[in-house]
């Protein structure tokens, strides 16, 4: 697995993925699909499809009817955008005086 997800496009839509099943799983170990196509507002075979590329990328832990959760890799990939996110909200709250509504 040296590097492939350093191959992988880590697109909006990878992000907005790994975001939302770190966040869902905090509340449980694995986050069914279904859970997630309601989250992401996306249909069910557009979940599964991104779930199977992100597992093949080494991101993802995926089951059929299981569920997902991050592998390791795909963690610190959801942390590193989390904070990078907090952040910019942080900026723009101190540094440029907007209302921590405006920006979150």
């Amino acid at each position: 697995m040296e590097n492939e997800n350093e191959k992988f496009e880590i697109t909006r839509a990878v992000e907005d993925f790994l975001k939302s099943v770190f966040s869902l799983q905090q509340q449980q170990e694995r986050v069914s699909t279904n859970d997630l196509a309601h989250v992401l507002e996306r249909t069910q075979p557009t979940v599964t499809d991104m779930a199977q590329r992100l597992m093949t990328a080494g991101l993802l832990d995926y089951q059929k009817y299981r569920g997902v959760r991050l592998t390791t890799a795909g963690e610190e990939i959801a942390l590193k955008m989390l904070r990078r996110h907090r952040l910019i909200e942080l900026y723009l709250v101190r540094e440029m005086g907007y209302a921590l509504h405006e920006v979150h």
